[in-house]
């Protein structure tokens, strides 16, 4: 590698975000605990977010909703969200959540289905850079409840950072 020459190097450091999705009834909302970036040498990272429903047969748009929020400075939040805590959220029109990212279920399952999601880049979802303090939102719409066992929900944040050769 040449002096000057930059490269994208992947954390060991993932972080698996605070979010009560267990039981997450349909039409309901959960946000994440906020993940605070100020002060890492992070740039970008990708997000897996893997959720599953609960035994029963889908309806409503067949979906998971996933929307991004962030703040520059831990008191100026995306609307509706005013906290950087795990709590429930009230989605409604007029929101300025960023997104939504879809996880899509099908066109008619039924039983225990079980959906992963992986964003690329986190820096892109919120417009190319990645805030300071971010998170996100799910919003369930399948008819019918997320899986009771908190182990068959996760997001989990995998940094990425630059590295420039001497």
């Amino acid at each position: 590698m040449a002096s000057g020459d930059v490269t994208l190097l992947y954390s060991a450091n993932t972080s698996a975000l605070t979010i009560t999705l267990a039981s997450l009834a349909n039409a309901a909302a959960q946000q994440c605990t906020a993940y605070v970036n100020s002060g890492s040498s992070f740039t970008d990272g990708s997000l897996i977010v893997k959720l599953t429903s609960t035994t029963g047969t889908h309806g409503s748009d067949l979906v998971c909703y996933l929307y991004g929020y962030c703040s520059p400075d831990n008191t100026n939040w995306t609307d509706p969200v005013t906290t950087s805590s795990d709590l429930a959220v009230t989605i409604t029109t007029g929101m300025n959540l960023i997104g939504p990212a879809v996880v899509n279920f099908g066109t008619s399952a039924t039983g225990t289905t079980t959906r992963t999601v992986v964003i690329p880049s986190v820096a892109n979802f919120f417009g190319g850079q990645l805030p300071a303090r971010f998170g996100f939102v799910v919003e369930n719409k399948l008819n019918i409840g997320l899986a009771s066992a908190a182990a068959s929900q996760a997001i989990i944040f995998c940094p990425t950072y630059e590295n420039v050769a001497p």
